[in-house]
């Protein structure tokens, strides 16, 4: 189950939450750490409106390197295993194994 002792939930951001023009006005940051169990690849995303994504891409660049190729690789393969999840009505995030390792990271 999840923190709260509930069961594990798909990742759901406000801008899909279906309100006229709320993905026009919510900015998400997140990281891969916790949500698939992937501490120490420091891989994170943005997701916005293109001005203020193109806004933080400038500054962003001036102050951290990209990830690396492999790192992309695997949060990519996350997002896909998560999505074929979801799909499936499983709710399971990244699938059994990363489920397993994530309770694990929460033990700690």
């Amino acid at each position: 189950g999840g923190e709260d002792g509930g069961e594990d939930a798909f990742p759901c951001s406000f801008a899909s939450c279906g309100v006229q023009g709320m993905a026009d006005r919510t900015i998400t940051v997140n990281g891969f750490s916790k949500a698939f169990a992937m501490t120490g690849w420091r891989v994170g995303y943005l997701a916005a409106p293109v001005p203020i994504a193109r806004a933080a891409a400038k500054i962003q660049s001036q102050f951290t390197s990209g990830a690396s190729s492999v790192a992309q690789h695997a949060a990519l393969e996350a997002l896909l295993i998560c999505e074929e999840e979801n799909e499936r009505g499983t709710g399971l995030r990244g699938g059994a194994e990363v489920q397993a390792m994530v309770r694990e990271f929460r033990k700690r």
